[in-house]
């Protein structure tokens, strides 16, 4: 892939007579690490919120990949990788850490009831890749290896 992998071109956004983003313009290059800074009111939400289709914008685009995805749709944002996170992150407090990233990858896992309810070829194979993942995410984040079930080790809790 050539050019960035997320541009943003001329995006404003408005709320009635307040203008939260005006004629932003931003590039990511891939293997990037970009911060979105400023003081409270200043946008940087309603950046991520234009980009995962929560809102609207009024004008601008927004290229992912090569892509257009200015008027896709939330669900076509989240197949192509793209999330956001609340503020206020709610976690499920019953569950370990690992399962709560699992619920995350809820997107890009191919499941189905049928499908998971016999077992179907493939069912354990994808949950294990799953695991590792969420696993890795644990290390990458140095959480205590306590918080996690170790599903991805073959352990089933």
């Amino acid at each position: 892939m050539s050019g960035p992998l997320l541009e943003i071109k001329n995006l404003t956004m408005s709320f009635g007579g307040l203008v939260a983003i005006d004629s932003l313009d931003l590039s990511v290059n891939t293997g990037e690490i970009v911060g979105l800074i400023g003081p409270n009111g200043a946008g940087k939400t309603t950046v991520f919120n234009c980009i995962s289709r929560f809102y609207e914008p009024d004008s601008g685009t927004i290229h992912f990949k090569g892509r257009d995805i200015t008027r896709a749709r939330s669900h076509e944002i989240i197949r192509c990788g793209i999330a956001r996170t609340f503020q206020n992150v709610e976690l499920c407090r019953s569950m370990t850490t690992l399962e709560n990233l699992l619920v995350g990858q809820h997107v890009v896992i191919r499941s189905g009831v049928i499908r998971d309810g016999l077992r179907l070829r493939g069912v354990r194979a994808e949950e294990a890749q799953a695991a590792a993942r969420a696993d890795e995410t644990i290390e990458l984040l140095g959480l205590p290896p306590a918080l996690s079930s170790g599903l991805a080790r073959g352990s089933r809790t």
